[in-house]
């Protein structure tokens, strides 16, 4: 079962439930649809400042494989739900408040706690979330699969898959700022070429 983790200290209290338990506000996504429900992961939010609120996130059907997670952001008001690779920046003082992000599917997230960042990759590409929101994107550096993602001080270092060598390969990528070493993609390759 998934529990709602608290990486960083939030002013609100979350829970993964099946259905409303306290909360008489029901909101689903993607769309802040008062009253909707969509199949997928349910929260229950006790902001510190205001009214008990439960929300249905819709999940994707992209890759099996995708994850599904809910967990708090280094912004102590937001939190970050991910509904089988399908993922959403909440406000959980304001419902109303919503990002779907355009990321897909999620295939996994890792926190540095030390950094204050939450990063989330899909097949080709890494994103690290900031308390300001996303602090930066990488642009494809893998053709199809990142995987084994650790974070080794202030980088993040991930197993790439390199299609033209038929292997896995590396990328080491600064959580400041995204820059990164290593990968292996069209883009990099392209990128080499015209340098």
């Amino acid at each position: 079962m998934v529990e709602f983790k608290k990486y960083f200290e939030p002013n609100y209290d979350a829970f993964v439930v099946d259905e409303a338990e306290a909360s008489d506000l029901v909101y689903c996504y993607p769309g802040a649809i008062e009253g909707g429900y969509v199949d997928g992961i349910g929260i229950e939010f006790y902001p510190n400042d205001g009214s008990s609120w439960f929300a249905t996130f819709a999940g994707g059907d992209v890759s099996p494989n995708a994850v599904t997670k809910a967990l708090t952001l280094p912004d102590e008001k937001k939190a970050l739900i991910i509904a089988k690779g399908e993922a959403y920046i909440v406000d959980a003082n304001d419902p109303n408040s919503c990002e779907h992000l355009k990321l897909l599917p999620v295939m996994g997230c890792a926190v540095s706690t030390s950094e204050r960042l939450v990063l989330i990759w899909d097949f080709t590409s890494i994103w690290g979330i900031a308390a300001e929101g996303i602090r930066w994107k990488t642009p494809s550096v893998s053709w199809d699969g990142i995987s084994d993602v650790r974070i080794d001080g202030q980088y993040a270092i991930a197993q790439i898959w390199d299609a033209p060598s038929g292997k896995n390969g590396t990328v080491r990528i600064d959580l400041k700022d995204g820059n990164f070493e290593g990968g292996s993609s069209p883009d990099i390759i392209d990128k080499s070429k015209n340098a």
